[in-house]
């Protein structure tokens, strides 16, 4: 079995750069309506879009519908 390793810098937040900050405090304030009833890990996401928007989305429920697949 091949294992894959990652190495990525870690910050705190007091040590990010304010639209970096920004991103981060959208992302824990969405992910409070995510929907994880088995795990219970809620997540949120930001992305900073070109114009300076920011977009935001978390985990949902996604309902079947009635067509077959």
């Amino acid at each position: 079995m091949k294992v894959f390793q990652f190495s990525y810098p870690v910050y705190a937040k007091a040590d990010l750069p304010t639209h970096l900050l920004n991103l981060v405090l959208e992302a824990e304030a969405i992910s409070t309506n995510a929907y994880a009833p088995y795990s219970n890990f809620n997540v949120g996401a930001a992305l900073l879009l070109g114009n300076g928007t920011i977009a935001v989305s978390y985990t949902h429920l996604t309902l079947p519908t009635n067509r077959e697949v």
